[in-house]
This record gives C-alpha cells, sequence and structure tokens, in this order.
C-alpha cells in the first residue's frame, strides 16, 4: 500500500509525494502553508519513491486508491500487529448524544445473520462482486502449468469482479531485496498494481505475487518465505516463467486453508439490510479487499486462524482483522480502501479481531473502533459477541462498547472462548 506526501514549503522547496506502506491506511492529510508572501514562489514537485511523477500520476494514484496523503511526510517503517489480544479497556464516562456521529449511509452492505427482523422473507440477494461458490472445490490441490494470465477457478479461491484485476484481489511486485530490519534478506520497493490496472489479468508479470479470497471461514495458503524488508507483508500464488505456482512459503498443497477447528466464529445478521465485513488481504497488499457479504437474514464463518499454524510476521504468530461497514453495502463499495468522507473499507468505523491461542487454549474476539483511522464515526446498530464458554460480555450499541457494565468509546472489548461456537449478531 502507497502514502502520498505533498507538503508545500514557502521557500521554493519541492512537495514529496513519498511512499509509505502501512498495516492500516490513514485518511487524507495534505500540509498546507497559506501565509500570503508574494515575493516567494512556491514549486510543486511530487516524487514517488525518489522518481518523479507528474501532477495528474499523483491525482490519479489518490483517485483509485493507490496513493493517499501521508500523516506527515517523514518515512514510517510498516509493520503489522503481533497476536496479541487487546487489554481490557479502562471505563470511560458516557459521551452525550451530541458526542456520537452514526454513520448511517443509503448503500448497501450486511454482516453474518440467520435470523431476520421482519416476518416477511427478505428480498433475494444482488451482489455480483464474487465468482461463486467455492466452497465445494476448497480440498482440490492446486496443481502446477496454469497460466498467469488466467485467475485460477475451480480450486477453491473465490474470483474477485470488482477490483479489476482479473479476479485477484491484489497484485504486488517486488522491485528488489536487501537486508532488512530484522537482520534477514526481504523484499524492497514492493509496488502493488492500482485498482483497474486489468480486467482480464494481462498485468500480472514474472516476479509478481497475486493473492486471493477464499470461501468464509477460509484464508489463502500462499506466500513467500522471504517477506519485505521493512516488515511489509507479502502474500499470494507466484507468477514464475508465465505461470501460477504455490509461493515456498505455502503453508498447504491448496490454495485455502480452513481456521482452527476449536472454535467456529460467526456472524448473524438481524438486520434487514446486507452487511459486508471486509478481512485484511493479510499477508499481502493489506488492503480491506477479502469480503465476506451477508445479505440480510444469514450467516457467515468468519476466519479463526490458530496463532501457531498460520502466517507469522516478524517471528509472531498473527490473528484476523476484519472492518464492520454501516449496513447497506455490498463489497464492491466497501471491501477496498474507499473514499474519503465515507465510513467505509479502511475507514469503517469498526474492527473485528479474531484468532485462536493453543497455548491457554482459548480463541479471543474483540470488537474495536477503528483508531486512529476513523474516531468519529459509529456504526448505528448494535454488534454483540454470543456462544458457548465466553469468558464474558462484550456489545457495541450506540458508540459504546461495553465489557459487562464497563464501556467505553474507542478501546473496545474481549472475550475468550474455550470452544464450540460463537456468534457475533448484528441488529
Amino acid at each position: 500500500m502507497k502514502f502520498a506526501t505533498v507538503v508545500l514549503f514557502a521557500t521554493g522547496a519541492m512537495a514529496a509525494a513519498k511512499v509509505h506502506r502501512h498495516r492500516h491506511r490513514h485518511a487524507p492529510n495534505a500540509l498546507l502553508n497559506r501565509e500570503a508572501n508574494p515575493d516567494v514562489v512556491t514549486v510543486v514537485v511530487y516524487m514517488l519513491d525518489g522518481v518523479k511523477i507528474t501532477e495528474e500520476e499523483c491525482q490519479e494514484g489518490i483517485k483509485n486508491g493507490t496513493l493517499i496523503w501521508g500523516d506527515d511526510g517523514a518515512p514510517v517503517v510498516a509493520s503489522s500487529p503481533a497476536y496479541t489480544p487487546i487489554p481490557t479497556p479502562t471505563p470511560t464516562p458516557t459521551p452525550s448524544s451530541a458526542a456520537v456521529k452514526v454513520a448511517a449511509y443509503s448503500h448497501h452492505y450486511v454482516a453474518p445473520s440467520s435470523v431476520v427482523v421482519s416476518s416477511a422473507a427478505p428480498a433475494p440477494s444482488v451482489y455480483s462482486g464474487g465468482g461463486g461458490d467455492e466452497s465445494g472445490n476448497v480440498d482440490v490441490p492446486f496443481p502446477t502449468g496454469l497460466p498467469c494470465s488466467k485467475f485460477p477457478e475451480g480450486y477453491g479461491a473465490v474470483k474477485n469482479t470488482y477490483m479489476g484485476l482479473g479476479g485477484w484481489i491484489g497484485i504486488q511486485n517486488p522491485g528488489g531485496t536487501a537486508m532488512g530490519v530484522s537482520g534477514q534478506l526481504g523484499y524492497t520497493d514492493i509496488a502493488t498494481i492500482p485498482k483497474g490496472s486489468c480486467e482480464d489479468g494481462s498485468c500480472v508479470k514474472d516476479g509478481m505475487f497475486v493473492s486471493y479470497n477464499c470461501p468464509p471461514g477460509y484464508a489463502k495458503s500462499s506466500w513467500p518465505k522471504m517477506q519485505g524488508a521493512t516488515l511489509q507483508s507479502v502474500g499470494g500464488l507466484l507468477c514464475k516463467n508465465g505461470e501460477l505456482e504455490l509461493a515456498d512459503g505455502a503453508i498447504a498443497k491448496t490454495l485455502c486453508v480452513k481456521g482452527t477447528s476449536k472454535v467456529t466464529v460467526k456472524v448473524q445478521n438481524k438486520m434487514e439490510k446486507c452487511s459486508s465485513i471486509c478481512k485484511t488481504d493479510y499477508p499481502g497488499t493489506e488492503g480491506e479487499t477479502a469480503g465476506v457479504y451477508i445479505p440480510s437474514g444469514e450467516t457467515q464463518e468468519l476466519f479463526c486462524p490458530d496463532k501457531t499454524e498460520y502466517y507469522f510476521w516478524d517471528g509472531k504468530g498473527t490473528s484476523s482483522q476484519y472492518y464492520v461497514n454501516p449496513a447497506g453495502y455490498e463489497p464492491q463499495d466497501a471491501c477496498w480502501w474507499g473514499a474519503p468522507n465515507k465510513p467505509l473499507g479502511n475507514n469503517a468505523p469498526m474492527n473485528i479481531g479474531v484468532g485462536y491461542n493453543p497455548g491457554d487454549e482459548n480463541a479471543y474476539i474483540s470488537l474495536f473502533q477503528n483508531l486512529p483511522t476513523n474516531p468519529v464515526d459509529f456504526l448505528d446498530y448494535t454488534v454483540e459477541i454470543t456462544g458457548d464458554n465466553l469468558s464474558g460480555k462484550c456489545k457495541y450499541s450506540n458508540g459504546q462498547y461495553c465489557d459487562g457494565d464497563n464501556c467505553n468509546t474507542g478501546a473496545g472489548c474481549l472475550v475468550a472462548s474455550r470452544g464450540g461456537e460463537v456468534l457475533i449478531v448484528l441488529s
């Protein structure tokens, strides 16, 4: 993911559009000197990884999501959080109703559910952002010899139809290698192919990694052993000699793997509108492009990884992170880093964290505000964690995250489950 920073200096200096790579994208923020000074000419130069680009190229990158305005212009080392449950939140005073900005929009987005609020049957889904049900093919081994130019249907991966990348949810192109901050060789200059670059997949070339979505409850199995030199994640199949192959760090012979068998985590949508919950493409572009679509009245499973059996970041086990959007939005509208001023994708108001720790035999499920990306928008519906063998209560409602009777507006709440089924209910 790329971050552009443009700073206008009042001495004719240049404004640098620098690339940073983060786990989370940040809202646009340009620094501007507005003091009048007729004796000074301000020159604006856009630089991307040390290469001058035009204003049109910069603006197009901002528009299509491959570049965003950075927070300050200083290089920031990319980081991906290790698997650590969020701490028990400290109670904070309940804010006045004026302090809560509810995110309610007239699009279409919904979360998993199997109970409908209305007695009438829900309208049939019109979502067309996925490539069909691939759950019956998840156990089919991935073969060799398939061309890089065509998405491999029939092997469990779900073809994406709205990213404009030939069915992939992300394409990464490492530019080189160097000794990394962790003391190991890593990829450098990792470019992300922009959304909409190739509907037919023709932009996939040798040396690139192509990331893909999997059915609900599953996640991709393939990523390279070598990761980013500054701890960026890289994931997906490798295009080599014009053919797709499982990367050398793949943990299975199939494209998709199931989460832990110790606990099942599902989302139930009791709302009248649909819901889209966006899983981070991780390891990979780290964009919110792995959408889970849940029509009204239906339920879908989330991917709950065992931290000792899935992707390791800097030697540490990881969990899954999902972005919860306002109701009524479908993945093609919400499951990518969204436009400014809309609480969608990376700007969605809420995150869900899911992971299993075999050390204490607990699955941890958390709800928390998407800080610092969106501290001001709150969902206009209720989200509650229910189910078997829970350590406590965790509920979101009207801008408040409540651990039992202790509520807060940002830190969120966390529960542990010793096994069985956990249901996150949207209502």
